[in-house]
């Protein structure tokens, strides 16, 4: 299975991974723990290349969620939305706000 290659979904989706730390990361490190997150697509990338462009993060009580455009070499194929909740152990004990 190892030697399988990557289908172009399976490839937005492992870079889907990675929009919790993107969109939930400040000065302190990450201050939140990925809960879920969904993925949606406008159509499959093109290109084996993925890129994430985090443009958005509101958080409060604790709780956050944020957004990361997701991107192949031809322009953006959709967004990847997080929610999260607060990682005192990054925060220094304190809870986000």
């Amino acid at each position: 299975m190892d030697d399988e290659p990557l289908t172009p979904f399976v490839r937005a989706a492992l870079a889907a991974d990675f929009a919790s730390p993107l969109s939930n990361s400040g000065t302190e490190g990450i201050q939140f723990i990925n809960a879920d997150f969904t993925l949606t697509l406008s159509r499959l990338p093109a290109s084996e290349e993925i890129g994430m462009e985090g443009n958005g993060h509101l958080s409060a009580a604790g709780v956050a969620t944020g957004q990361c455009v997701m991107h192949d070499t031809t322009g953006p194929i959709g967004f990847c939305v997080v929610t999260a909740v607060a990682n005192p152990v990054a925060l220094g004990g304190r809870t986000a706000s």
